[in-house]
């Protein structure tokens, strides 16, 4: 049975009729000038004329603003929202409309948290015997009020009243079960470290999925009742195994793909070795024309750093063409034979065994 709606419900009508009571927020803190980039500072640059800063304050100043006033209008639309959705949740609540009035609830607090929300959801759980959870949202509701807070009090005498009657599941893992096992619990995993451990849930059925890397899943089911505590030893499935119809895995298509890619590397190289040696003569040219044994004009250093370049590039190329091409060539040709493969077939009045290799 369900607590009696007047044990969470009635004192909220006085208690949290509306979402206020979050702990403040600090919308209008004051951010130093200096901060912004606002303050005066020295200029050394060629413009540092007073006309010069005074624009630059006003546009960085009309941003800020624009910034402001957009995160000002998206913030009241959601705080809008919050509210009506708030009021939709009590109305649903004093029509006894307990699911409906959690959800609507659930959303108000997320688009604006606010204790009063946080209380009715906590009371609304309450009264459709999710005890975990109402337990866990009247700790969260009286993290949130203020010590002097009249609700104090009364947050805390519905944890107490609810710690008697939550139940506890504690997944324990079998002996000799995979050391990187994991647990699922309706939707929510759970690690290594939360085996052995006892967990607060609803009263109901449970679900858990065990599971482990290269394992299969296995699937458990626990009732448990308000105020059990109960214990549940888990193991994951069987290895996982191919099937003997499944095709195998292309191994060669990525040693393929090496090797495209370092002979397309290859070629690029020796296009770029040959590019640089065509034009290496034609810079031979300019520097015989512009240069007298060691002194050169302009035209004559350019084309002697550029022959430089040049010949740089060549060697680099030639380098890059020979590992590229080299490679290339290896893994093409070197790429192993396919392993044979076993299937099965079956049809009406026949079935067999299919063996797939070379010879």
């Amino acid at each position: 049975m369900h607590p009696p709606p007047d044990a969470a419900v009635r004192p909220l009508r006085a208690l949290a009729a509306s979402r206020a009571g979050a702990a403040p927020r600090r919308r209008g803190a004051r951010v130093p000038r200096r901060a912004l980039g606002l303050h005066r500072a020295p200029h050394t640059g060629p413009h540092t004329g007073p006309h010069t800063v005074r624009a630059w304050t006003l546009g960085v100043c009309a941003a800020l603003c624009g910034l402001a006033l957009c995160g000002a209008a998206q913030a009241n639309d959601a705080v809008a929202a919050a509210e009506a959705l708030f009021l939709e949740g009590r109305r649903a609540m004093d029509g006894g409309r307990y699911e409906a009035a959690c959800t609507k609830f659930r959303e108000s607090h997320r688009l604006e948290p606010a204790v009063g929300t946080v209380m009715n959801l906590a009371a609304c759980e309450e009264q459709l015997g999710r005890l975990a959870s109402a337990w866990q949202r009247w700790h969260e509701a009286l993290q949130l009020l203020e010590p002097t807070d009249d609700r104090v009090a009364f947050a805390r005498a519905r944890i107490t009243a609810l710690e008697g009657q939550v139940p506890s599941l504690t997944v324990r893992l079998a002996g000799g079960a995979p050391a990187r096992s994991f647990f699922l619990r309706n939707g929510v995993r759970y690690e290594r470290g939360a085996f052995d451990t006892a967990l607060p849930v609803d009263p109901g059925e449970q679900v858990i999925v065990v599971g482990a890397p290269h394992h299969v899943p296995r699937v458990y089911r626990v009732e448990v009742r308000r105020g059990e505590q109960r214990a549940v030893e888990v193991r994951p499935g069987p290895v996982r195994r191919p099937r003997l119809d499944e095709e195998p895995a292309e191994q060669g298509s990525s040693r393929r793909t090496w090797a495209l890619l370092c002979g397309s590397a290859g070629l690029l190289g020796a296009s770029t070795a040959v590019v640089a040696g065509l034009l290496i003569p034609q810079r031979r040219a300019t520097i015989d024309a512009h240069c007298s044994g060691a002194t050169c004009d302009a035209l004559g250093s350019a084309a002697l750093e550029e022959r430089r370049q040049l010949e740089v590039a060549r060697v680099i190329g030639w380098i890059v063409a020979g590992a590229g091409v080299g490679a290339g060539t290896f893994l093409f040709f070197s790429e192993p034979e396919p392993a044979p493969a076993l299937g099965a077939f079956w049809g009406p009045g026949r079935g067999g065994v299919t063996y797939t290799g070379a010879f």
